[in-house]
C-alpha cells in the first residue's frame, strides 16, 4: 500500500510506503498455478521486513484423500513437494494460516489459493 500526501502551502508531495502483507509464491497471490512453481525454492514471500514463520497447506490428493500439512518456515518440504506433484490438474491448494513475523510480532496474514493448471 502506498500513502501520500501533499502540501500545497510547501509545493511538496510525501510518500510513505507501508510494509506489504500480502503472501505471494512466485509474485502470485491465487489463481492458476504450476505444480512446480508451488514449490519454488523461495517459498511463500512477503514484505521486505517480515518472514513467514508457519502456514498449513490443504489439497485433495490423487486419491481424492485430505491432505493437510502444518509446515514451519516459509515453503514446502521436498516430501511435500511429491505429494503436490501427485495431485491432479484442477486440485485446489490452500495456504491458511500463514503466520508472518514482523518487527518480532506474528501475525496472521491473508490466505492463498491456487488451481494446479496443466504445465505449459
Amino acid at each position: 500500500m502506498l500513502t501520500w500526501g501533499v502540501f500545497a502551502q510547501h509545493g511538496t508531495i510525501s510518500v510513505e510506503k507501508e510494509e506489504d502483507f500480502l503472501p505471494r509464491i512466485t509474485g502470485k497471490a491465487g489463481g492458476e498455478i504450476s505444480r512446480y512453481y508451488l514449490c519454488d525454492s523461495k517459498g511463500i514471500t512477503i514484505g521486505h521486513d517480515s518472514k513467514v514463520v508457519s502456514f498449513v497447506l490443504y489439497f485433495l490428493d490423487e486419491k481424492s484423500q485430505e491432505v493437510e500439512i502444518a509446515i514451519k518456515g516459509n515453503k514446502l518440504t521436498d516430501d511435500h513437494c511429491k505429494l503436490v506433484m501427485n495431485a491432479p490438474v484442477g486440485t485446489m491448494v490452500y495456504f491458511q494460516d500463514i503466520m508472518v513475523e514482523s518487527k518480532g510480532v506474528k501475525v496472521k496474514v491473508t490466505p492463498m489459493m491456487f488451481k494446479i493448471k496443466d504445465e505449459d
